[in-house]
């Protein structure tokens, strides 16, 4: 099992595989193994577009004013959709044994004629049709748009999130560099061998004058922003950062760097969506640090020795993983 000869570059979130084991890694890596999407990604992608590149949102989104359909039966439709799509040119219909495989995939655990009895209620129809009318652009809902507008009036409310979004109050002299959505590429050095890596990040504003970088990363939750913490070490945003902090420093190398991470919830009332500022600091930065390298040292022994069906310790052992008491 080797990996393929396409070239790629490690990001934060591909070290994320290796957490899953190298097998899925090395699947992941070759693009075997699709990645997974959601309601909430989809919504987190097209709030980042608004917020951070206005211009570009408004040339690429399309808002849908149909109700989309929710759980089973939504994504059930909507899967029929693009298998239509995708084989039936000329046909007019799916063969029963497709719908059967989507059913399963979907979670269904029901019969076959219980689903597709739901299908054909014509309180979908108009979904369905909204489909087919918007198929090939990117759409938002008429609900999210709500919560995205919310979000907008939560950050340009926040005397500090303002700033570092929306640029509100910024000094735009020539020596100030403002950048959304800024690609950097870099060799990573890990233990067993140099790793062409990459990072998008969301906001970055230079002061070349006073050599001097803010970094602004936008994080989306559910839950409230004062519980972020939870979401903060539960996904290793700490790890993030400071992957994202040594990418800066590649490239922008006498620079200092202050990072904040603008956490908007996304769910909301008619009352309320708010959202908090944290600052991230040096010591938060180096755990990152630690964290991120260890995974790049892993990845790199894989890659070096090219082997993908067990962890780096089974190969150096009798056998035996670890249990890291500190991930």
């Amino acid at each position: 099992m080797s990996i393929g000869t396409t070239p790629r570059k490690i990001s934060n979130s591909s070290l994320d595989w290796i957490k899953l084991g190298p097998r899925v890694f090395k699947l992941m890596w070759n693009r075997e193994l699709a990645k997974t999407s959601s309601k909430s990604l989809d919504l987190g992608s097209a709030l980042h577009c608004y917020l951070l590149e206005p211009d570009r949102f408004q040339d690429e989104y399309v808002i849908a004013d149909f109700k989309t359909v929710g759980g089973l039966m939504g994504t059930f439709i909507k899967s029929v959709h693009l298998a239509k799509l995708e084989l039936l040119p000329t046909e007019d219909d799916l063969p029963e044994e497709l719908y059967q495989a989507i059913a399963d995939k979907v979670g269904f655990k029901i019969s076959l004629k219980a689903v597709m009895d739901g299908y054909k209620d014509p309180k979908y129809d108009a979904y369905k049709d909204a489909l087919k009318a918007t198929h090939g652009v990117l759409t938002v809902s008429r609900q999210d748009m709500d919560i995205i507008n919310a979000c907008h009036t939560a950050i340009s409310s926040h005397k500090l999130a303002s700033q570092l979004i929306l640029g509100n109050g910024i000094d735009t002299s020539d020596d100030i560099q403002i950048e959304s959505e800024m690609v950097l590429e870099a060799d990573m050095t890990g233990k067993y061998s140099v790793l062409p890596s990459i990072g998008l990040l969301d906001r970055v504003i230079i002061d070349h004058g006073k050599r001097k970088i803010i970094l602004v990363d936008l994080k989306t939750t559910s839950n409230s922003v004062y519980l972020f913490q939870d979401s903060y070490l539960k996904y290793e945003y700490d790890r993030q950062m400071a992957f994202y902090n040594d990418l800066l420093a590649s490239v922008y190398p006498e620079y200092s760097v202050d990072t904040y991470i603008v956490a908007v919830q996304t769910t909301y009332t008619t009352h309320t969506t708010d959202c908090a500022v944290f600052k991230i600091d040096a010591d938060q930065i180096e755990n990152g640090r630690v964290k991120y390298k260890r995974m790049l040292d892993r990845v790199s022994w894989h890659m070096s020795n090219d082997v993908w069906d067990y962890p780096q310790e089974y190969y150096e052992s009798i056998g035996l993983c670890q249990i890291n008491r500190n991930p």
